[in-house]
C-alpha cells in the first residue's frame, strides 16, 4: 500500500504529527493536481461547477 501524507514520510509519523495537534495541510503541488477547471476564486459552485476554496 501507498500513500502520500502531508507532513510526515510514513504511517507512524503521521499518526504523530496527528497525536500532537498539529495542522500539515497545505496548497497542492501544482504538478500533481492542476487547479484550471476546478477553482475559480470568488464564484460558487453551484454556477460554475468550481470551487471557490482550495
Amino acid at each position: 500500500m501507498h500513500a502520500r501524507l502531508p507532513g510526515a514520510p510514513t504511517p507512524d509519523e503521521f499518526r504523530d504529527l496527528l497525536a500532537a495537534g498539529t495542522d500539515a495541510v497545505g496548497e497542492i503541488p501544482a504538478e500533481r493536481w492542476p487547479l484550471e477547471g476546478f477553482f475559480e476564486p470568488g464564484t460558487l459552485s453551484n454556477e460554475t461547477g468550481c470551487s471557490d476554496a482550495k
